[in-house]
């Protein structure tokens, strides 16, 4: 496999940062550098829909949507999310659920998530698992932060359209926050895609010993001396 990174802004990547993506894992570690690893922290996400943001705690509430949900003539009508499940936010694994109901003529489901982690990272690896889509026109790179080529997905031309096999990504600057957005989702279609990042693990910054520079006995010796030598001065002129 090669090294796959492109311009994000060519792929119009929704993310609070940039970041180059890997499947060879020679070529990721090697761009890590000296980043110490740890397992994912458990996320805390906020996912956003057509009809507005929300979180997994309240995902299953009434939403309204008005003239936009079937039959299309109730301006009072509500709505459900529980098309697809919200992303779990379990720590070792990063996933994502995308999807739009088709009762509505906008997107009810989820076609952005945001992650925040507790602390700042330089990246994310891990074992990608990817579902992308029932449709004809699904597919892997329908979901830019992932900046999958079409032709690395296994059977390209079946249902569904599949990926499993390494994965990682390294940020530009270190973040506790990142976008994945599900490009199509923004549409209203009878559609869904998935992953899941197993034994997912996070870069973190190397720690370099701090060097504290204590002076040596002959140095502070001296330093002493001058101090009493000033100190006597000061009394001679009073």
């Amino acid at each position: 496999m090669r090294r796959l990174l492109m311009a994000c802004t060519a792929l119009g990547l929704m993310s609070t940062h940039a970041h180059a993506a890997y499947i060879d894992s020679d070529s990721f570690f090697a761009a890590a550098g000296n980043a110490v690893s740890q397992a994912i922290p458990a996320q805390s996400i906020t996912i956003t829909d057509y009809f507005g943001t929300y979180t997994p705690e309240i995902y299953t509430a009434p939403v309204y949507v008005g003239l936009n949900g079937y039959p299309y003539s109730d301006p009072t009508r509500m709505g459900s999310r529980s098309y697809l499940p919200p992303a779990p936010t379990d720590a070792g694994q990063l996933s994502g659920n995308f999807g739009c109901y088709s009762p509505t003529f906008n997107c009810l489901g989820a076609h952005t998530i945001t992650y925040t982690l507790p602390e700042k990272v330089l990246g994310i690896y891990g074992l990608l698992s990817g579902y992308f889509g029932a449709s004809s026109s699904a597919r892997l790179s329908d979901i830019p932060f992932f900046e999958f080529d079409y032709n690395y997905v296994q059977n390209p031309k079946s249902n569904p359209r599949y990926y499993t096999g390494f994965w990682g990504t390294v940020f530009d600057t270190p973040t506790d926050t990142f976008t994945v957005t599900w490009m199509p989702g923004v549409n209203s279609r009878d559609d869904g895609a998935s992953f899941r990042l197993s034994d997912a693990m996070v870069l973190m910054p190397g720690q370099a010993a701090e060097i504290v520079n204590v002076p040596e006995p002959a140095t502070a010796a001296l330093f002493g001396i001058g101090l009493l030598g000033l100190v006597a001065v000061r009394r001679r002129a009073a």
